[in-house]
């Protein structure tokens, strides 16, 4: 249909008389037609083309149909705003539905802040089960502070309605993108689990569960940040769930555990349990199970065989696989047991490294919870059917239990007042430090001592009267006296008491050591990132000794001995390698070693070794300063050779000339240019080279004037003798073809060569075709005959000073180079005569043979690079440009227009594609997940790249964008968003610079540079330096790539000066000239 400013334009326009009604039926079958066959149009401009209204009108009808919308959106906003608005809250727009209530977008209008509302639905706002329910999901979820749990900030009522405020995020839920993808990509699969375990430790550590935990829980915002949503929700099944009753669900069958099915009561590893059905079903697009009920999908989550993500989608790798399935193991104690455990797996498969698939012990401060019995009751003596049994039968019945539970209430933890008890301890004791209210034993279930004869109250007093006296400081120290107290005192209440104090104090202490050793651990694991070995090994040590909680000192023992055996091994490389370098004489690497090396032992070893490397360094510095002063000698002894071969180059010309090889002289004048490298020998080579142009070009001029005289009769004389005599026919490509009468009226046509005329012939045909033009002419002329001494050459380079051609700086070093001295001999002008070339004293000075040498190696070096610009666009099809300077090429690639990494950068792996068409917050390449691309040229020598992109989402602690380098031997050198990297295999050996990773901004343009010459790198964030420093040694043939992790990137343009491998080229273009 059209749209509905259509409609109202031919209304208004036939209101105003512009159209008549009958016209505006027509415009309107109009567009009904266009419509329909898929090309849509405007009532305007169907109006304007078929002539029924002019532009201007058209316009003015236009701008008051805009007008009219305008208004009526303002007044529906008004009349909805007036119904919307609930306490200091304006409801926008409703986000979804539960069980007990509602959703809304919506803004505190005082803040102007955008909150999700959640409103309780009518029929349960009576009810003070639902009311009390309702609140306390508020009240868990505000005790959550975490950037991947959505926070509560308010929950009040407003009349009859009891709200939530909460934090709105703005995203999709993983089971939108699921639906819309089909599976997720592993390592993005990967990402977001990692922060939603992030979560969960804190809402465990927090002592809560969540028991819901389901890709509809899971929402990704547009920065790819996951938040954690309903965290103790009781929500109503929806259809996932399948159940059709009108109760509540303790779970998501498709996603609970087997406790949670058996109603044995669930704690943390539910959650992993839940967590690991939910990345089954991002990786492989499927449910672990599925059957055709909620109880048969139950009865399979307690029976059924785990299944086998990579068997079901061999894309899936066979490590995440195996996470996977430990995640979903039947009984909670073969799961992980740490989170830190999961994580440490999950980043080994993100890296391409099998799991350890070690559950690692329970964290402190999380605790278990008793398995309840299914329907207890208090005062309830049915007996509990095995939770263990094997039978089908009880299985089912276990199931079906849950299933009951299911419709008839909530989350056990939300439903609950009292706290689980922990899995083993006797009922109302406290685990790991979290406290619940206690209930007492009947007085008749006490033991003798404290039902009340005399010797339990002597006892009784006697363990109070020492419960008094401990340590008041809540130390470790107060622990072991209670739990002394505790044994020497058996039965007695006061040892109850301090059992129970002992407990909550031990969790807590455990607690602050956790947390203090997470942050000492974090602090040390940087000196090792830092390369500070040695101090990460003494903070670890120094930890364990100071920790109390025993799983603590083993891990700070465990990494103090990791780090020990690291130590000793880079020691003993540091070692071999300094060895080797004195060995070979290198003197500042190896006392740059002997520092690495000294920094890594303890203090009262270093100065022996500080000592041999001032020595070394010492030795290093005298050696530069020696060859300084060789290298000064040897530029003054070049310098020298330079002016001899510089003053003998006028004579070695004019004798060239004098032979008739001018284009050889030419050659080797152009040669001398880019050899001499003083300004005033270089101008010198320049001149000459300028001059015998000159001479060079008359031919191709005589060839010019005889084409000019086609047709006609000409006598020419032979430069060995004799006439030819004819008809011009043709005179092009360095030849004249003649026309001769043989015999009769016969004729043949000969061709000629422009040189094999005599010279005055060619020399005045010239002069003829020039006219008064003469300068030309007359500068090849005073030219040639300065070289050959000719005696009229003082009168023709007068002739040229008249016509403005100045030779009198040629003149004067022909004059210098004569043997005779600038006036000649005798007074007749000048002698010109080739500079003797004999032998000079010292080694350093090139022979006539070392010269020809040069001048060869210059020519082959010339005819190179005129082939390389020639062909530079076949090395690199897909450059926009490809330049040439300096000897390098510079090839420029613009990702725009539907461009993609194709021949010159592939992909190796990750996810790269263009902007679709009609984006407009978006532009260029599109890069994400854990990608690569190389260029398709291997590189040598000198480097300088430089790229343009924006990042649309990068995670500010694991978000990685680098240029890398990758040379022979495994080394490899990273530009990491400023920081430069030098690697050696997987094993990094040095670092410089900050990665500037954290100064990134969503949708901001960055640009990153690497610039490379001889050993020197610098690499350059948003044009300022950020690193630099001088690698150990050159890379050799490198490959350039670019490499990009946990972001989302948009690659505008990059562009690099490099130089091929000639091999490479020879392999693409074929015998490559010049080069052997």
């Amino acid at each position: 249909m059209p749209r509905p400013a259509d409609k109202i334009f031919l209304r208004l326009a036939t209101q105003q008389g512009a159209l008549r009604e009958e016209d505006a039926d027509d415009i309107w079958e109009e567009l009904l037609r266009l419509e329909r066959v898929g090309e849509p149009s405007k009532a305007r401009k169907l109006a304007v083309e078929f002539g029924f209204l002019d532009a201007d009108l058209a316009r003015r009808i236009k701008r008051k149909v805009r007008e009219y919308l305008t208004e009526k959106v303002r007044e529906e906003t008004r009349q909805s705003r007036a119904q919307r608005r609930i306490a200091g809250y304006e409801l926008l727009e409703r986000l979804g539905s539960g069980a007990m209530g509602t959703v809304y977008k919506a803004r505190h209008r005082k803040l102007d802040k955008l909150v999700a509302l959640k409103l309780l639905n009518p029929s349960f706002a009576q009810d003070e089960k639902y009311v009390a329910r309702f609140v306390l999901e508020a009240q868990a979820a505000a005790r959550l502070n975490h950037p991947n749990v959505v926070a509560a900030y308010d929950v009040g009522q407003s009349g009859d309605v009891h709200y939530i405020a909460m934090e709105y995020v703005d995203g999709k839920t993983v089971k939108e993108l699921i639906q819309r993808r089909g599976r997720l990509e592993e390592s993005a699969s990967i990402e977001i689990v990692l922060q939603i375990l992030g979560a969960l430790q804190h809402a465990h550590r927090s002592s809560l569960v969540h028991r819901d935990v389901k890709p509809a829980n899971i929402m990704i915002t547009g920065d790819g940040v996951a938040k954690l949503l309903d965290l103790g929700l009781a929500r109503r099944t929806d259809v996932e769930c399948g159940l059709t009753g009108e109760g509540k669900a303790i779970g998501t069958p498709y996603f609970m555990a087997p406790e949670q099915a058996l109603d044995k009561g669930a704690d943390y590893r539910a959650d992993i349990y839940s967590l690991g059905a939910t990345l089954f079903n991002m990786v492989t697009g499927d449910k672990p199970y599925k059957a055709g009920s909620p109880v048969a999908v139950m009865n399979m989550h307690i029976s059924a065989p785990i299944p086998d993500a990579h068997e079901l989608v061999p894309e899936v790798s066979a490590g995440l696989s195996r996470v996977i399935q430990k995640m979903l193991a039947k009984r909670p104690a073969d799961r992980y047991q740490s989170h830190d455990a999961l994580a440490r797996d999950l980043e080994a498969v993100l890296s391409g490294f099998m799991p350890e698939l070690d559950g690692g012990d329970a964290p402190v401060g999380v605790s278990t919870i008793r398995p309840r019995r299914p329907g207890a009751r208090e005062g309830a003596s049915r007996p509990q059917r095995s939770a263990d049994t094997g039978s089908l039968r009880g299985l089912q019945v276990g199931a079906l239990a849950a299933g009951v539970l299911l419709v008839l209430g909530a989350f056990v933890f939300a439903r609950s007042p009292a706290r689980p008890d922990p899995v083993g301890e006797l009922p109302g004791e406290v685990v790991a430090g979290r406290e619940g209210p206690r209930a007492e034993a009947p007085r008749a279930d006490l033991p003798a001592a404290e039902a009340g004869d005399g010797r339990g109250d002597v006892r009784e007093r006697a363990a109070r009267q020492l419960l008094a006296e401990l340590d008041p400081e809540r130390s470790w120290r107060r622990v072991e006296q209670l739990e002394e107290l505790v044994r020497s005192y058996p039965g007695t209440r006061a040892a109850r008491d301090a059992r129970l104090e002992a407990t909550r104090l031990r969790g807590e202490l455990a607690a602050n050591e956790q947390q203090g050793f997470g942050e000492q651990a974090q602090r040390f694991d940087r000196l090792e990132e830092e390369g500070d070995l040695r101090g990460a090994l003494e903070g670890y040590a120094a930890l364990a000794r100071q920790l109390a909680d025993p799983t603590l000192r083993k891990k700070a023992e465990a990494r103090a001995n990791g780090l020990g055996r690291r130590l000793d091994e880079r020691l003993a490389t540091l070692l071999a390698e300094g060895k080797r370098l004195e060995d070979a004489h290198r003197s500042r690497e190896a006392a740059r070693v002997w520092r690495d090396y000294a920094a890594l032992l303890p203090a009262a070893r270093r100065a022996e070794w500080l000592r041999r490397a001032e020595q070394l360094e010492e030795r290093a510095r005298a050696r530069v300063a020696t060859a300084r002063v060789e290298a000064g000698e040897a530029r003054r002894e070049e310098g020298v050779q330079e002016a001899k071969a510089a003053a003998a180059l006028p004579g070695r010309l004019a004798e060239l000339v004098r032979q008739g090889r001018v284009l050889e002289a030419y050659e080797l004048a152009t040669s001398a240019v880019s050899e001499f490298s003083a300004a005033e020998h270089k101008e010198l080579a320049r001149r000459h080279a300028v001059a015998l142009r000159a001479i060079l070009d008359v031919d191709s001029l005589a060839v010019e004037a005889f084409a000019a005289r086609k047709g006609e009769r000409v006598r020419l004389k032979r430069r060995k003798g004799g006439l030819l005599r004819g008809k011009l026919v043709n005179a092009a490509d360095g030849k004249l073809s003649v026309s001769l009468a043989v015999g009769g009226a016969s004729e043949a046509v000969i061709a000629v060569k422009i040189e094999d005329l005599a010279e005055e012939e060619r020399w005045s045909a010239v002069r003829r075709m020039l006219g008064k033009n003469r300068g030309p002419y007359l500068r090849a002329k005073a030219a040639l005959e300065l070289y050959r001494g000719e005696a009229k050459a003082e009168e023709t380079l007068a002739a040229a000073a008249e016509a403005g051609v100045d030779l009198a700086a040629l003149a004067e070093d022909l004059r210098a180079a004569s043997p005779a001295g600038p006036a000649g001999a005798g007074g007749e002008g000048p002698a010109i005569a080739m500079a003797p070339n004999r032998p000079q004293a010292g080694p350093r000075r090139p022979d006539a043979a070392e010269i020809e040498r040069r001048r060869l190696k210059a020519l082959q070096r010339n005819r190179f690079e005129r082939w390389l610009i020639k062909h530079r666009l076949e090395l690199f099809p897909e450059a926009d440009v490809v330049g040439y300077a300096d000897g390098q090429l510079e090839p420029r690639y613009t990702f725009q227009e539907n461009q993609n990494f194709g021949k010159d950068w592939r992909r190796v792996r990750g996810r790269s594609r263009p902007v679709p068409p009609g984006t407009f917050e978006r532009s260029g390449l599109i890069l994400e997940g854990n990608g690569r691309a190389e260029f398709v040229a291997p590189l040598v020598g000198d480097l300088a790249i430089k790229v343009h992109f924006v990042a649309q989402m990068f995670d500010r602690k694991l978000g990685r964008f680098a240029i890398t380098l990758d040379g022979e031997d495994r080394r490899r050198l990273s530009c990491e968003l400023g920081r430069l990297v030098y690697w050696k295999g997987r094993k990094r050996l040095a670092i410089a610079g900050e990665d500037q990773g954290k100064a990134l901004r969503s949708r901001t343009v960055t640009t990153l540079e690497l610039l490379k010459t001889g050993r020197q790198v610098v690499a350059r964030f948003n044009g300022v330096v950020s690193a630099e420093w001088e690698l150990p040694e050159e890379l050799g043939v490198y490959r350039l790539g670019l490499e990009w992790n946990r972001a989302s990137l948009d690659l505008h343009w990059l562009r690099a000066m490099l130089s091929p491998e000639i091999r490479w080229v020879e392999r693409k273009l074929g015998k490559v000239p010049g080069k052997s």
